[in-house]
């Protein structure tokens, strides 16, 4: 959110109108520069000549590209509209500035600009934002925290930030100066950017408020004793020797580095025993620019209601008591051994050793010689015997195509020893097909998740952010219902894949329930994989009860962020608690062998190739030294004719 402050001198001429326009309209065409978008033009208060100019001269080009709507709020207290688009918001005095607070609004992305006549140079919005008491936290949204700046100096339009985390000063109001317009060359001293006023929390410290008892993923140790142990939360010694971790722990761990800031955990308890609640967390922590986050629900009235105050994430265990798959087929198992690569990489060998044998039977009887030996007459069948097991009654004579032999014998021996010996532990037990191993498989192995019918589960699986992602099929059930199915599912009397969606108390209901029968037979029809739901209280942020520095992590992206990482999160295998010993080997279990199989080949394919190379240098030599000795003869021959020439 972009707040727009400026100011202008009631003296002031059709120029420095013009001027102050065209900063506006820079700034506009920076954040607006989309077509299509849609803003309001809101004048809060009395208006004034320099504000009809403005907006006239602001409009005048603006709206030719840009849809703009009017509207005048003269007591913005009876007005109860919520902005569910960018705003410019035009008004006179500072009063009127402390003011806008109250305006409410229902989008976390939107823009608002804001100008104030009153303010005429840069001191005195310093002054304003960082001395007046006038400019301070509220625990409400709040438009002017938000805010860019655009000051009428003398020689130069100002725009600057109010920003509360940089490196100087952390949770306090400071003024950050962006850009300036130079009046004269009516040009910027630099090229406008984006400003996000929280992108960088400058190592600044976030205060999470934990309560140690609020569920199972904030569980910090166990406590027994709850007045002691309040006592002991009190040290800071035991407080830093505390072990924090569950699934919120590691998204705000993964926030601090992406957004640079410091997590610090604050533990308190809820106290059960006490008769009246009160808001904890919240304004007996923060104090006037305190940053406590509170992370869990928090008692507020007498009746002993839960409130979700400022909760950012909260998540609930949950798990998926998941109906058995069938079994594998003995016709399924021939290839289970081995995994898809593995059948590959064998394939492949396979395919070159008798394409070489192939490409051989096209060569003449000399070549295969070299190549296979002279002793072996039908290679393909020496080469199904060794990949079957059979003897080798004829071997070839030379020693390096012995060597290859050896070696592709030794190789098949490897592989043939590890099918035969999985195959017969496969053929030999009862092996059910593979479980879902995340929450998209629920929907890719066409599994139905049965949810009893109440508003936490719709809640769940109707959540904004939950229902972004690919969801299974669900169907809702009453509790007898569900009951019902469960039963059929512990007797095997259901024919499709289902997924009961329970809780910590609903298992431990079922177990009540079906006492012994369903710890025998859950082993045998049904078993139970452990996941997570977020409940995401993202509507919820903009509330006017809500502390102010949630809303200063909206505009951030920390919650988008969160929740991002969260699903993330969530595609992580589930817990299975009946795991099976045996597996498919897979390349990893036989890498050794190929390497090996490599390693070795290499040998006898240098000694190959030196072999060939000998022959050949052998035969040329034979070549070279009959060459040479035709050449002595001849010269020799040439010689004596030549001396008996002269002679006669």
């Amino acid at each position: 959110m972009f707040t727009l402050s400026s100011s202008i001198d009631l003296n002031s001429s059709q120029d420095s109108i013009k001027l102050i326009s065209k900063a506006f309209k820079d700034v506009i065409y920076k954040f607006y520069n989309n077509n299509n978008i849609k803003f309001d033009i809101i004048i809060y208060g009395s208006t004034t000549n320099h504000i009809n100019d403005i907006i006239n001269e602001v409009t005048k080009d603006l709206s030719k590209e840009i849809s703009i709507n009017i509207q005048n709020i003269e007591n913005i207290h009876k007005w109860n509209c919520k902005l569910n688009k960018s705003a410019i918001i035009f008004t006179k005095t500072q009063n009127n500035l402390q003011n806008l607070h109250q305006l409410s609004f229902k989008e976390n992305d939107l823009k608002f600009l804001i100008y104030v006549e009153e303010i005429k140079t840069f001191k005195e919005l310093r002054n304003i934002v960082e001395v007046s008491n006038k400019f301070e936290f509220t625990r409400q949204p709040d438009l002017r925290t938000y805010g860019l700046f655009l000051v009428n100096d003398r020689n130069f339009v100002i725009l600057s930030a109010a920003v509360i985390y940089s490196k100087k000063a952390c949770g306090k109001f400071t003024i950050k100066l962006l850009n300036y317009l130079r009046k004269k060359q009516q040009k910027w001293d630099k090229k406008l950017e984006n400003f996000e006023h929280f992108s960088d929390f400058h190592g600044c410290m976030l205060d999470f408020l934990v309560f140690y008892d609020n569920g199972p993923h904030w569980y910090l140790k166990e406590f027994k004793d709850y007045e002691n142990d309040l006592k002991k939360l009190q040290n800071d010694v035991a407080l830093k020797n505390l072990n924090y971790r569950g699934l919120t722990n590691e998204i705000i761990q993964l926030a601090s580095k992406k957004f640079n800031f410091t997590v610090h955990y604050t533990v308190r308890c809820t106290n059960t025993k006490i008769n009246r609640y009160q808001i904890t967390g919240m304004k007996n922590y923060h104090g006037r620019f305190g940053t406590l986050i509170n992370l869990q629900n928090v008692l507020i009235s007498d009746d002993k209601k839960m409130y979700k105050m400022s909760e950012t994430l909260g998540t609930t265990d949950f798990y998926y008591l998941v109906t058995l798959n069938d079994l594998y087929t003995n016709y399924e198992k021939l290839l289970m051994p081995f995994d898809f690569s593995t059948w590959i990489l064998l394939t492949i060998v396979l395919l070159l050793t008798f394409g070489v044998i192939f490409i051989s039977y096209l060569c003449p009887r000399k070549i295969q010689k070299l190549v296979f030996g002279e002793g072996v007459q039908n290679p393909a069948y020496n080469a199904l015997g060794v990949i079957f097991g059979i003897g080798q009654l004829r071997l070839p004579h030379e020693s390096v195509n012995r060597m290859i032999l050896l070696i592709f014998l030794w190789f098949c021996l490897i592989f043939r020893t590890c099918y035969q010996s999985m195959l017969f532990e496969f053929m030999t037990s009862d092996m059910r097909k593979p479980l879902p191993a995340s929450i998209n498989d629920l929907k890719e192995m066409n599994y139905t998740i049965v949810v009893i019918k109440n508003d936490d589960n719709d809640k769940i699986y109707n959540d904004e952010i939950i229902s972004n992602r690919e969801r299974p099929k669900i169907i809702y059930k009453t509790g007898s219902e569900y009951l019902a199915m469960y039963k059929q599912a512990l007797d095997g009397r259901l024919t499709s894949k289902y997924a009961f969606f329970t809780t910590n108390f609903i298992h431990s209901f079922l177990n009540k329930t079906f006492q012994n029968t369903l710890t025998i037979m859950e082993n045998e029809k049904l078993t139970k994989l452990t996941a997570y739901s977020i409940i995401e209280s993202y509507n919820n942020l903009l509330l006017s009860n809500f502390n102010f520095i949630i809303h200063q992590l909206i505009p951030s992206g920390i919650t988008n962020y969160l929740v991002d990482h969260a699903i993330w999160l969530l595609q992580r295998p589930f817990d299975v608690e009946i795991e099976d010993s045996r597996r498919i080997l897979s390349m990893r279990d036989l890498e050794f062998g190929f390497v090996l199989w490599l390693a070795s080949l290499s040998l006898p394919i240098i000694c190959f190739l030196c072999e060939i190379s000998i022959l050949f240098y052998r035969k040329i030599k034979r070549v070279l030294e009959e060459i040479f000795v035709k050449i002595f003869i001849f010269l020799a021959l040439k010689l004596m004719m030549e001396k008996n020439h002269a002679k006669w």
